[in-house]
């Protein structure tokens, strides 16, 4: 999601009471929202404490004779993501807009961007001896604090403060399933390997929070790219996992004075005892209750918030705490069970907010999560797997794992769903089966999945413990070890198959303007026909039909691309939509190039969807390129890459991205180096090594 703060008021830090620092928040949300069902959390107790920067109970008393002033009103509305309960929210009159002062919301005259979502900036206490000494920095640091001592809420105010000073900021998020792919997502970098974004990032300050609860399958490659930041500030509890390479900066509790302008002011001197019991914690503070037992001096923090903190809440509570201490991500708040004591939950400050979902504060969690017995995952087991979304079957699969529960059978059924829209999280939670379960099956999916995601070297060490021809073929290809893969195809059984898969890559694994490196009809020659059964005799020609067809018109021999057409329609009818597609692309073989002659070749390729329509595209591109180039681009412009979901499928579906990356690289107006990067990677993970190496010596003549 991006920023620009110009756009955005900022409630000053400066405002005065905790009266005008209210009003000064809720003048930042339109009076439009006074009657609207769904509301944003910021305007019900919890948000307005949390970006006030105090605990709850410091807010009652305000409110109360803001109330009475009629300077606000309550109501009750729906809190987005925030469960089925209606909750108490605020609102200002128009007495209490006209009564805040112009200098206590202070907008910002800068045109810097925000790229990623931010937790909810908040006024910081106590932080700006640190925020100086890591803004007077450059490069990479990290920050290391303990969980609840407010790590990120230092990085939002650090990022705020960036964006204001007119810098482009990236922030992200990490969570146990992230790997580098979603990480530069969240960042909003549109190329998906290291290499381009590197490349496209120029002076960007990146941002990740919480990369210790990356899962161990996914650190590495993060950190590694971590390292080739320019810019970039880590927070992480510790130990750091970047002890020398970085700065570090060490966030500890707060002073008592600080910790004291956390506290209710009606507290008056009880304040400093109660900031200096709880040793100065952000997220102490905010879980005390007044009514409840402070700890004596020295006693173990941990020890009180299981005792105290988690011994004040209901069994409902208390259940509705322990099913989300083992989830392993946050989730949104209508998938939880109980989720009724959401509100309760909220109101204490026990469970924090990221976007639309919710997890337990981590150090709740790791309080909690000690203390489950088996019972509990099993009982949630239950639950989770009769929830129906790919979400719910990702935290499924994570419990049968914990509960040693037929977790290899249910991956194996899974993975290919998983695969598409989760393959980071597929990954992990095979490498989680194999501590437990040391299977052929597991290492062999294992292995399949690193192929998949373009990682031979993990695919490298699965296969290392199996038997898999067809895996060892996959990963030759993708390791671009054209030796192996002769060897190996010539002990496949299935020779046809093999042979015209041979003969596609030879098509497929060239660059748009170039021709086939290999012998075709030499490849084509090697299959005898005659051998092949009844069933499988027609897909073989229907194959073979196309190889020749794009043969034919790469040759520019139109007469025999007729043939091949004509020949196929003897096989299924003229009408067939794959001979419409091959008369359609022989068309686009002989355009006559000109503006409106295009326009309806453009509306003829619209007719046909998905891959296929995308690569017809790319050959009128191609068709185009080599007369006009401005129309050329044009043309490329229209033409979008493939989904995520397509890309993690479909290794045709990747090769067509790349020829789109190879494309802008060549004639598009983005930034030629990382374009040309991404379509490198891109074409190796489709197993077009020699259109990767091409690309390559393009690239390093281009530097």
């Amino acid at each position: 999601m991006r920023k620009r703060y110009n756009d955005h008021e900022i409630v000053s830090g400066m405002a005065g009471s905790c009266k005008q620092r209210i009003l000064a928040w809720l003048a930042t949300f339109p009076a439009s929202m006074e009657k609207a069902w769904d509301v944003p959390r910021g305007i019900c107790l919890p948000g307005i404490a949390e970006s006030l920067g105090v605990v709850r109970s410091a807010l009652h008393e305000p409110i109360t004779e803001l109330l009475k002033s009629e300077l606000i009103t309550e109501r009750k509305a729906h809190v987005i993501a925030g469960g089925s309960r209606k909750r108490k929210v605020y609102h200002l009159t128009l007495l209490g807009r006209d009564s805040i002062e112009e200098n206590e919301v202070i907008h910002s005259e800068t045109k810097g961007i925000l790229y990623g979502k931010i937790p909810e900036i908040v006024e910081l206490k106590g932080r700006e001896q640190f925020l100086d000494e890591l803004l007077s920095k450059s490069g990479r640091a990290i920050i290391t604090g303990l969980p609840g001592i407010g790590k990120s809420a230092f990085l939002a105010e650090y990022a705020r403060i960036l964006v204001a000073k007119g810098k482009t900021v990236r922030f992200a998020t990490g969570q146990y399933f992230s790997d580098l792919s979603s990480l530069l997502t969240s960042w909003e970098i549109e190329y998906s390997s290291s290499d381009a974004a590197l490349k496209s990032i120029g002076e960007d300050i990146l941002i990740l929070d919480e990369i210790q609860e990356l899962s161990n399958r996914h650190l590495g490659k993060v950190l590694s790219f971590c390292k080739k930041v320019k810019n970039i500030i880590i927070a992480s509890r510790p130990p750091s996992p970047l002890p020398e390479e970085f700065q570090q900066i060490d966030l500890p509790p707060l002073d008592i004075e600080a910790a004291i302008e956390l506290l209710p002011e009606h507290l008056g001197d009880g304040r400093k005892i109660i900031a200096q019991r709880l040793g100065g914690h952000p997220l102490a503070l905010q879980l005390h209750d007044e009514k409840s037992h402070l700890p004596e001096a020295g006693d173990d923090l941990l020890q009180w918030v299981s005792d105290v903190v988690l011994g004040d809440l209901n069994q409902i509570e208390l259940k509705c705490v322990d099913n989300m201490a083992l989830l392993p991500i946050p989730v949104p708040c209508d998938m939880l069970r109980d989720q009724d004591s959401i509100v309760e939950l909220d109101e204490r400050a026990l469970i924090r907010w990221l976007n639309e979902s919710v997890e337990l504060q981590h150090l709740l969690r790791n309080v909690r999560f000690i203390d489950l017995d088996q019972s509990i995952f099993r009982e949630a087991l239950d639950y989770w797997r009769n929830q129906s979304n790919d979400l719910a079957h990702l935290i499924e699969l994570h419990l049968r794992i914990i509960c040693d529960e037929d977790s290899e059978n249910h991956l194996l059924v899974n993975s290919e769903n998983l695969l598409v829209e989760y393959d980071s999280a597929l990954a992990v939670l095979i490498d989680d089966a194999l501590l437990r379960n040391n299977t052929p099956s597991l290492h062999r999916l294992a292995a399949f999945v690193a192929i998949e995601r373009g990682e031979s070297d993990i695919a490298n060490t699965h296969l290392q413990q199996i038997d898999a021809p067809d895996l060892d073929l996959r990963l030759s290809l993708l390791e671009g070890r054209m030796d192996d893969v002769e060897r190996i195809e010539s002990k496949v059984e299935d020779q046809a198959r093999m042979i015209v898969a041979k003969a596609v890559r030879a098509l497929d694994d060239r660059l748009p303007r170039q021709k086939p490196q290999s012998d075709l009809d030499l490849i084509i020659q090697s299959l005898d026909i005659s051998t092949l059964d009844n069933e499988l005799r027609p897909h073989i020609l229907v194959a073979l039909s196309h190889i020749r067809h794009a043969q034919a018109l790469l040759e520019e021999d139109r007469i025999k691309a007729a043939q091949v057409r004509d020949e196929l329609a003897t096989i299924s009818s003229i009408n067939d939509p794959q001979i419409r597609a091959l008369s359609l692309r022989s068309d686009i073989f002989d355009l006559e190039i000109n503006k409106e002659s295009v326009e309806v070749m453009q509306k003829r390729i619209a007719e046909i969807s998905g891959l296929k329509g995308a690569m017809l595209s790319l050959a009128l591109l191609e068709k185009v390129e080599s007369e006009d180039a401005i129309l050329a681009s044009s043309i490329l412009k229209s033409i979008s890459i493939p989904g995520k979901r397509s890309l993690n499928a479909l290794s045709g579906s990747r090769r067509v991205a790349a020829m789109i990356w190879t494309w802008r690289a060549w004639i598009g107006e983005g930034n030629k180096i990382a374009a040309m990067s991404e379509a490198i990677s891109l074409w190796r993970s489709s197993g077009c090594n020699n259109a990767a190496s091409q690309l390559t010596k393009q690239l390093h003549d281009l530097l």
